[in-house]
């Protein structure tokens, strides 16, 4: 089996989209606890 430049451009693009999409979801959250410190586990 030949790796084509065409199946290269597939992929990259796949996974591009699903990254984005995934990105796009997160977008969505209402509220996000970042690190882990006293602050982030008081608020949460």
């Amino acid at each position: 089996m030949e790796i084509t430049e065409i199946d290269e451009v597939k992929i990259s693009k796949a996974i591009i989209e699903t990254y984005m999409k995934d990105l796009l979801d997160a977008t969505e959250t209402e509220v996000a606890i970042v690190g882990a410190g006293p602050a982030g586990l008081t608020a949460g």
